[in-house]
């Protein structure tokens, strides 16, 4: 199962836009992290090229990608070379099949 994004918070910043995300993983993560596809990133994006649709190519415009932590030290990475979300806690990336569907993750990504 994939990575689901839903988005909280969309705001203009100048010449920079900035959302307001929650992920939650997969209940059987991968090891070296979940592929994003364009819908996804068009989820963490949704205003590039002036409402255009963002394509998964579209992830290196990401200037800044910050998650929280949840309660029990999980946080999202964004993998903007191979286009994938990671999972970390306590610096180690979450372990393969580890269930990541049971919280999610908010993040602000800026673009």
């Amino acid at each position: 199962m994939a990575v689901t994004i839903a988005q909280v918070k969309q705001a203009a910043d100048g010449n920079s836009y900035e959302t307001i995300v929650d992920i939650t993983g997969p209940a059987s993560y991968t090891t070296t992290g979940e592929a994003l596809t364009a819908a996804q990133v068009n989820q963490l994006c949704p205003r590039l090229g002036g409402g255009l649709a963002a394509t998964a190519a579209d992830i290196g415009k990401i200037t800044s990608f910050t998650s929280e932590r949840t309660a029990t030290g999980i946080q999202c990475v964004l993998d903007r070379t191979n286009v994938k979300m990671m999972y970390f806690a306590a610096g180690a990336e979450a372990g393969a099949g580890s269930n990541q569907s049971t919280f999610a993750v908010r993040a602000t990504v800026r673009y």
